[in-house]
């Protein structure tokens, strides 16, 4: 189990991330009592967040008897390359910080290393990151930030050889988020010490 710094709307957060059990270890608890042991810990360096996103969608009962519960949602939306290249040549704002998990240079050198495992690509260009999954047809994009979207979209294009090009995250006016579908994927203990309003 991975607790990597982050922040999200400006408090001290954390991405839980690599929980795993190996198959002949499962349904004694292990992993429940290896993710116990980290909240407690995070709590006690000022966590306020702890987020995540399942594997799959049989994990959201499991995290859910530990206390976490989902809060907000992920748009995808699905470009040609050629629409991605205009909605991000007419956008001139950066992408927005607002409600979203924001993640340092630290965790982009371990994401680079972590995902990598995975058969997952990540893409760095002046101040923009992605993380990507490819096949012939398709890269999906899961996690990304840029300051210059015509950049962002550039180094996409410049990275991917698929026709179309999949951005998963939160809805943002810049990507001009149309003809989308939504899914949960932000989750955060309900018996954390935030007790503030949840983010959107």
């Amino acid at each position: 189990v991975y607790l990597v710094d982050c922040t999200l709307n400006g408090k001290r957060a954390h991405y839980l991330c690599g929980a795993a059990t190996r198959p002949d270890c499962r349904k004694r608890g292990v992993m429940s009592g290896l993710i116990e042991f980290a909240l407690g810990d995070a709590k006690n360096r000022g966590d306020v967040y702890s987020l995540l996103y399942p594997a799959n969608d049989g994990l959201y009962d499991f995290y859910a008897r530990l206390g976490y519960k989902s809060v907000c949602t992920q748009t995808v939306r699905t470009f040609t390359r050629q629409s991605l290249r205009e909605a991000f040549e007419a956008e001139k704002q950066p992408c927005s910080k607002a409600n979203i998990l924001l993640q340092n240079n630290s965790f982009m050198d371990f994401a680079i290393h972590y995902y990598a495992c995975y058969g997952v690509r990540a893409v760095r260009y002046q101040n923009c990151f992605a993380l990507t999954e490819e096949n012939k047809e398709e890269a999906v994009v899961f996690y990304f930030d840029y300051d210059d979207p015509k950049a962002f979209a550039e180094m996409l294009l410049q990275n991917s050889r698929a026709e179309r090009i999949t951005l998963c995250g939160k809805s943002d006016p810049a990507i001009r988020w149309r003809n989308t579908c939504c899914r949960p994927i932000l989750i955060l203990p309900s018996n954390w010490i935030w007790s503030g309003p949840l983010p959107d």
